[in-house]
């Protein structure tokens, strides 16, 4: 893969261990989910583990930000706002966002907050 969005941060070192090509991205949530069937490993551990694997690694609160905005499900909106900012999706912004209007429609405002979060949390970096 070229890049990896992870919306959970261990989720995220799997699957760059198994599919990131070499010099791919990814971009992931710092908010571990803890499974209550197995140890999960130390976030810094995660971290530093993602960092052997790519150089080009973004890490954001996108948990916290869509709690900020009034709703957790946004989330993955937030994460694919990162995303986008980071380069990696070669689309046009508005092409993202008239999406965000289509399938979103009943909370496309909230939504595209959410986008527009995440890619001033990539800027910042």
């Amino acid at each position: 893969a070229d890049v990896i969005i992870g919306l959970e941060p261990f989720e995220a070192l799997k699957c760059a261990t198994e599919f990131l090509r070499p010099k791919g991205t990814v971009v992931t949530n710092v908010y571990p989910v803890m499974p209550s069937d197995r140890n999960y490993p130390k976030i810094d551990e995660i971290f530093d583990s993602l960092r052997k694997i790519s150089t080009k690694i973004f890490i954001l609160d996108s948990t916290e930000i869509a709690k900020e905005l009034g709703d957790v499900a946004t989330s993955n909106i937030v994460m694919m706002g990162a995303a986008y900012a980071s380069g990696v999706i070669p689309l046009e912004e508005k092409h993202l966002k008239n999406a965000i209007q289509e399938r979103l429609s009943k909370s496309a405002d909230l939504n595209l907050k959410a986008f527009d979060k995440g890619k001033k949390m990539v800027k910042q970096k």
